[in-house]
């Protein structure tokens, strides 16, 4: 078996400064990217705000294409949505983060 090398690197997923390419370059180099934090409380609060922000035609929508288009790194499915956000809608994607914040 290969040798698995295992680095940490502070990022705020909720800054939406981290996705302008921190989190790109990120992902051109490692295979999964792990928060330090708590996934499903991160995933639960970026789900609230993204029902919160989008029509909720548009939320089924959102996570096909996050689905569809993220980086070949594995994340969590909230980090792909705003990755997502960031790179196609920048300004919902601040809202989203916005409620997010608040909500952590």
């Amino acid at each position: 078996m290969g040798e698995h090398a295992v680095c940490a690197c502070p990022l705020d997923s909720l800054d939406g400064r981290v996705y302008e390419g921190a989190l790109q370059s990120m992902c051109a180099l490692h295979t999964h990217l792990v928060p330090a934090s708590d996934c499903n409380a991160f995933n639960e609060a970026v789900g609230c705000a993204i029902r919160e922000v989008l029509e909720p035609q548009l939320v089924g929508m959102l996570h096909s294409l996050s689905a569809q288009h993220r980086p070949a790194t594995q994340m969590p499915m909230g980090q792909a949505a705003i990755l997502w956000l960031r790179q196609h809608m920048p300004r919902t994607a601040e809202k989203v983060l916005a409620r997010a914040r608040a909500r952590m």
